[in-house]
């Protein structure tokens, strides 16, 4: 392809598009993530995962303080 001058279109585009007007997410535990007692704490996160047939998407929540 570079022989002849040619190259791949670029074709990268996110789900979500960045928008200068949204308001960042509150940090509500200020990066502590201690915990003295259950049901205080909850983190989460989720990624995507490519798949032969079609992405899958996994997510987790835990308690801080028992994981």
């Amino acid at each position: 392809m570079a022989r002849q001058g040619l190259q791949a279109p670029n074709h990268k585009k996110g789900l979500t598009g960045q928008n200068s007007a949204d308001i960042a997410p509150t940090d509500l535990l200020g990066l502590d993530f201690s915990a003295i007692g259950t049901n205080q704490n909850w983190c989460g996160d989720y990624k995507q995962l490519p798949t032969a047939e079609c992405p899958v998407f996994f997510a987790a929540v835990e308690d801080l303080y028992s994981r």
